[in-house]
């Protein structure tokens, strides 16, 4: 029913005499009598609208054209009697954040709360809810979420500079990643931005779309310090795979000598290292500067 009430909200906010007869089209023409079938097309007359705005009237209970199913099923049960109808995942829109001093900042009512979170805690949180600590100044974002669970592991892999005062994110997925990137960016001016993902192109790729939604004052990307170590681990499939992303790497124009050179190693030794593997060989880590002068912790 989601499909459904999804694809008549559409069309009675953007009329239109035609659409594709898809999977969903199909049942709504079968179900309602909307529209005459004409090759791969639906063809929606007059009396077809009318009989749209009864059929989503019905199925909404009069909710009107605002209705967001993407809410959350708590926001949903005000309009509709089926909260399950909502396509917003429970936790989607809480961020998963620790800190390497043990403790996240939170804001409560008029006060700072500090939240403990010791190695074998990740705080879960309202993105809207997070304060930056005036001593902090370096944020990671890690883009694995198995690695993001032992997050205290990755901390004495990190270089000296990181190990303390550091705020630390998981990259997360669709409303979590964007509100993340919302926050970070109102952080931008204040904060290094350090991006630990794959040393791979895919990886890459991921870091530095993250750099052109976030503008921080500087931008690094996290990765192995001796790579060729970790050679035994490598996955030439998922190498192989990415060999079109390689190479709008190798056409960047801007990127930063440091980092051209780690690509040019990964291409060479066809390297594909994952969060996973480095963490498992406890393996020294590094930031590269996205862009040269842009200068990053040792």
């Amino acid at each position: 029913m989601r499909e459904t009430i999804k694809a008549l909200q559409r069309i009675l906010r953007q009329p239109t005499n035609q659409v594709r007869l898809g999977q969903v089209w199909r049942r709504i023409h079968e179900e309602h009598g909307i529209g005459t079938p004409q090759g791969r097309t639906l063809r929606l007359l007059a009396h077809d609208q009318e009989r749209i705005r009864r059929v989503y009237d019905r199925l909404t209970h009069h909710a009107g054209l605002h209705l967001n199913l993407d809410q959350d099923r708590v926001g949903l049960a005000g309009h509709l009697p089926d909260e399950k109808l909502s396509t917003h995942q429970a936790f989607s829109s809480l961020q998963r954040v620790a800190h390497t001093n043990g403790e996240v900042t939170l804001r409560a009512a008029e006060a700072a709360l500090s939240l403990p979170c010791p190695p074998g805690v990740l705080p879960s949180v309202l993105g809207d809810m997070l304060i930056l600590p005036p001593g902090t100044q370096h944020v990671l974002m890690v883009e694995n979420g198995a690695v993001m669970e032992r997050w205290w592991q990755i901390v004495p892999l990190l270089p000296e500079a990181l190990r303390r005062d550091t705020l630390i994110f998981y990259r997360g997925h669709d409303q979590a990643a964007r509100e993340l990137k919302t926050l970070l960016a109102d952080w931008g001016d204040r904060i290094s931005l350090h991006m630990f993902v794959d040393f791979d192109a895919a990886g890459f790729e991921i870091a530095l779309g993250i750099f052109t939604d976030v503008p921080a004052r500087q931008q690094h990307v996290v990765i192995p310090a001796s790579p060729l170590e970790l050679k035994n681990s490598r996955k030439e499939g998922e190498y192989f795979k990415q060999l079109e992303q390689l190479a709008r790497l190798e056409r960047q124009q801007d990127l930063s000598a440091e980092l051209r050179q780690a690509i040019q190693l990964m291409k060479h030794d066809r390297l594909a290292l994952s969060q996973e593997a480095m963490l498992a060989h406890e393996a020294p880590l590094v930031t590269v500067a996205y862009r040269d002068g842009n200068h990053h912790p040792s």
